[in-house]
């Protein structure tokens, strides 16, 4: 309601497309180094842009494709005439090096990062972690934050925790992964089990380091062994997979955007 007040401008950016299409009138796109301005908003206003970017995108695919046509045939052209050309055919020439550029105006795919078939894996075992009776007490505060929570995790589950703020939810997530040691309980792990761990509060990198030195620094080549045959990956095939080809590896980590 504050942000739908007359007179206030507001400019934002989300991944929440509920809140946006309740607060935004129009919709800025940025594509591969393109701005595209979408004259829309409300409800049900992102699946208009999907649908127009991929009009769009339709669109400069089909162009690419016949100026791709064209363009093979003004190539044959070019390299049959001779050095000295009129000014009729600098002309053509002209217009040749113009449709290079019409060529390489091909929409791209989004970026989708699919780990799930990565090499460096281990298989899950059927055991992945269990919580048996576990009860914690912050020091500082007398009464239990988690108490007697038992629950047995299973391979390929996606459990998400909800709670108000306050409630203990990153608490049990530290007591889940082993950050935290419980006061009394049980935890045990998997013999297969590796925790991977993104926290609400991320260490601090430097941002004098490029990018492929840093996952270097906290993450060796590892070696794992899946269904009984050794794979390997490096932080560099790691990094291609999400979305760093190997001359953007070696950027700064400041000049990164914030996501």
């Amino acid at each position: 309601k504050e942000l739908k007040k007359e007179g206030l401008a507001v400019v934002l950016v989300t991944h929440d497309r509920y809140f946006m299409e309740n607060i935004c009138d129009r919709m800025l796109e940025l594509d591969h180094g393109k701005c595209y301005m979408h004259d829309f908003g409300g409800p049900g206003s992102y699946e208009l842009f999907k649908e127009a970017r991929a009009f769009r995108r339709k669109a400069q695919a089909n162009a690419a494709a016949d100026a791709r046509t064209l363009f093979r045939r003004e190539a044959e052209w070019v390299v049959k005439q001779p050095k000295a050309r009129q000014a009729k055919s600098q002309a053509r020439v002209q217009r040749f090096y113009e449709l290079t550029e019409k060529v390489k105006d091909t929409p791209r795919d989004d970026l989708r990062v699919d780990l799930s078939q990565g090499a460096g894996m281990v298989r899950q075992g059927n055991k992945v972690i269990t919580m048996k009776g576990v009860t914690y007490s912050h020091p500082s505060t007398p009464a239990p934050i988690i108490t007697d929570f038992t629950y047995e995790f299973q391979p390929g589950e996606r459990l998400g925790i909800v709670g108000r703020n306050g409630t203990g939810k990153s608490t049990l997530l530290n007591l889940i992964t082993g950050v935290t040691a419980p006061s009394s309980g049980i935890r045990e792990v998997g013999e297969t089990t590796v925790v991977g761990y993104f926290t609400q509060y991320p260490p601090e990198v430097r941002h004098d380091m490029r990018v492929i030195h840093y996952i270097r620094e906290i993450a060796d080549d590892r070696k794992a062994r899946s269904a009984g045959v050794e794979t390997y990956e490096s932080p560099e095939v790691l990094l291609e997979k999400v979305g760093f080809p190997r001359p953007r590896q070696y950027q700064f980590v400041s000049s990164l955007s914030g996501g």
